[in-house]
């Protein structure tokens, strides 16, 4: 029985290993809002360390129902505006229309 539960959870290691978080450093090039899209799109300078992330990896999308839109939509502004680096963490394989779903963002002196 014991070596059944031990072929069983190592059997469900492999599926939670897959999924890959990536923080991504760099500049805002674009925040755009397209009608169909559920987020705001972000351009940013450096896409690369997210390209096997989802299909689409020519933008960021920041979802409009996440729990801090408003906020996170705020610091990009703020991090847009003044030229600053911003670091967008995102997951593979969580995509919305395609592209990496922004799960948390912050910027720094």
């Amino acid at each position: 029985m014991t070596r059944f539960l031990a072929i069983c959870l190592l059997s469900l290691l492999p599926t939670t290993a897959i999924a890959q978080v990536g923080d991504v450093t760099g500049k805002i090039t674009r925040i755009t809002n397209w009608e169909g899209h559920k987020g705001s799109l972000i351009g940013f300078s450096d896409m690369s360390p997210a390209n096997s992330f989802c299909p689409r990896n020519d933008y960021f999308i920041l979802p409009a129902d996440h729990d801090f839109h408003d906020q996170n939509y705020s610091l990009l502004l703020a991090a847009f505006m003044s030229n600053k680096s911003v670091t967008i963490s995102v997951s593979q394989g969580d995509c919305l229309d395609e592209m990496p779903r922004v799960r948390h963002i912050w910027i720094t002196q």
